[in-house]
């Protein structure tokens, strides 16, 4: 958001209000992306799709 703010050409009125569930939505994308980030740190390991689908 700052990179936005610094362009000179773009305006930026006011922050989104989010509903819950779009907020909901943004809180798990985050979890995601962490747990992304871990695995490819190699601290923790995912489910292959295999796996996922055997769930079903």
């Amino acid at each position: 958001m700052e990179l936005v703010k610094s362009l000179g050409f773009v305006t930026v009125t006011g922050e989104a209000k989010l509903t819950k569930k779009e907020k909901e939505f943004v809180e798990g994308t985050k979890n995601s992306l962490e747990q992304v980030e871990q695995h490819l740190k190699g601290e923790i390991k995912l489910k292959t799709a295999d796996q996922l689908y055997n769930e079903l």
